[in-house]
């Protein structure tokens, strides 16, 4: 089963909408998706791959987002590793020329990342949002053919927790799936 990890730092909920967004985009393509804050993750060992959000102030990227960075560097260097930055300072419609601030591409060198994306804020919404993200995180992770199935339980909010869940099972066919690169 391909799992991947949306967590999130924030201290005003900015970033929360953010990862629930790219989980939603995720879980649209068939991958098992966990949305998380930093707070609530035991670790990220379970999974196929990572993306990590937060918001940014003052040019620093929240701390649980560094944090979490820091102390799994290890781990991390060695999965598909996705950096996103909300920054409410910048416009939707111009926050993807903008190059990542300087601790966030510190961030990104230390594991790694596959990509570094910057969001303004208010971020488009809509079934669209976060395609190419997506997209890439798809295509990084081992796929075979899958179809996605509802999994056990309410998949709702617990605790404070947002997840949204699907379980993957392989269809008759053992061909890989074709995947779109970013």
């Amino acid at each position: 089963m391909t799992r991947a990890l949306v967590v999130y730092g924030t201290t005003y909920g900015g970033a929360g909408r953010v990862a629930a967004a790219l989980g939603a985009a995720l879980l649209a393509r068939g991958l098992d998706t966990e949305v998380s804050p930093v707070r609530q993750v035991g670790g990220v060992a379970p999974f196929d791959a990572v993306v990590v959000a937060g918001a940014l102030r003052g040019g620093r990227w929240a701390r649980d987002a560094r944090r979490l960075v820091h102390q799994g560097r290890d781990l991390l260097a060695r999965m598909p590793v996705w950096l996103v930055a909300a920054d409410p300072e910048v416009s939707a419609a111009t926050a993807h020329r903008l190059a990542p601030v300087a601790q966030l591409a510190e961030m990104a060198a230390l594991v790694d990342a596959r990509g570094v994306v910057t969001v303004g804020v208010p971020f488009p919404a809509g079934p669209g949002a976060f395609g190419s993200l997506a997209d890439a995180v798809v295509a990084a992770v081992p796929l075979g053919k899958l179809r996605a199935v509802p999994a056990w339980g309410s998949g709702g909010a617990s605790a404070g927790r947002e997840r949204a869940r699907l379980r993957l099972v392989r269809t008759a066919s053992d061909a890989p799936a074709t995947n779109v690169a970013m």
